[in-house]
């Protein structure tokens, strides 16, 4: 079972720099949402919104489960925002907006919200979301990203 690092955000504000983010223990656990659920428990945080690999705390800040920097972070993810749409289109359209390393998919989105400082912000649904005034976003696997451009994908 792999040991995810878990870290909290210091206080901060992305239109400033880079959030930042101190280690605040380690938990074993399956997989990146079991162990930020492990470590609310076991901090008696039982008031939090978990959201895939990140929790809130109300009155306390953001945590979220990540694999130790020197382990292997997992496979590619592309982060696409999807294209305008005309009232004749049939298909959606995706445009890659960033690429990085995660886990699994949700993990990626939670990563990139996080980076742009719209975690909160964000109706997040797995590995799509939508934020009022800039669209829908969604994380794919890099390897996928090209056939998954247009959906439904035409026959």
């Amino acid at each position: 079972m792999p040991t995810f690092v878990i870290e909290q955000r210091e206080p901060g504000d992305p239109r400033h720099g880079e959030l930042r983010w101190t280690i605040v223990g380690t938990v074993e656990a399956p997989t990146a949402p079991h162990a930020i659920y492990e470590f609310c428990i076991a901090m008696q945080y039982y008031s939090h919104e978990l959201r895939h690999n990140t929790a809130v705390v109300h009155g306390v800040g953001w945590f979220r489960a990540t694999l130790p920097p020197d382990e292997p972070t997992g496979p590619p993810f592309v982060i696409q925002h999807q294209d305008p749409i005309g009232p004749d289109d049939r298909h959606l359209t995706w445009s890659d907006v960033a690429q990085l390393r995660a886990p699994d998919a949700a993990s990626a989105l939670q990563a990139f919200l996080d980076a742009k400082g719209w975690s909160a912000d964000a109706s997040v649904f797995g590995t799509v979301a939508n934020l009022a005034g800039i669209g829908s976003l969604r994380a794919v696997r890099a390897e996928d990203a090209d056939a998954m451009r247009v959906t439904p994908a035409p026959t």
